[in-house]
């Protein structure tokens, strides 16, 4: 199906770190007042990683499973443990997620800075121009990158450190 009002009412999301102007919540309660049963369910499945044979998803997930086993072995490198027990089988993918994942790694200061880069790379994934720009995948695909960017946008323990060093130079000025 086409939904080209409801996608018409997509909020542009901001840059990773800014909130949303719509939480996950908000924007389910719109999805079940516009799509259909099937469709919703289809979405339902892409965001709980419950069985989906949608061509989309399945291309996603063959997508987030690769870079979920690169990051595991990469960490488990860096700890001197066995990945095996975290990578997940997957359908293929292109051979230069690794090399990305890596690099990603490499220039990422801290775990906060990769888990941003892995999530770019998400996000760069999931902005691919969709056939339909008005069909369920591209519903599919705002969906999974509003959850991205909301989660990247959750106060963090430096994010929190940083509020109070202002709040005390405010008050001791």
């Amino acid at each position: 199906m086409n939904y080209p009002f409801f996608v018409a009412t997509f909020p542009t999301l901001p840059a990773l770190g800014a909130a949303p102007a719509w939480t996950e919540a908000q924007f389910l309660d719109e999805a079940r007042r516009n799509l259909s049963g099937d469709d919703m369910a289809v979405l339902e499945a892409a965001a709980s990683g419950a069985p989906c044979d949608r061509p989309f998803v399945r291309e996603w997930r063959g997508f987030e499973t690769p870079l979920r086993n690169a990051s595991a072995r990469l960490r488990a490198a860096k700890l001197g443990v066995d990945a095996r027990q975290w990578i997940r089988p997957h359908e293929g993918c292109d051979g230069s997620l690794d090399r990305r994942v890596q690099a990603a790694f490499q220039s990422a200061p801290d775990p906060l800075s990769r888990e941003r880069a892995l999530d770019a790379l998400r996000l760069e994934w999931l902005s691919r121009p969709a056939e339909d720009p008005f069909g369920l995948d591209t519903v599919v695909a705002y969906f999974l990158r509003l959850r991205i960017v909301a989660a990247a946008a959750r106060p963090s323990a430096e994010a929190g450190r940083e509020r109070l060093r202002q709040l005390v130079a405010a008050a001791t000025e």
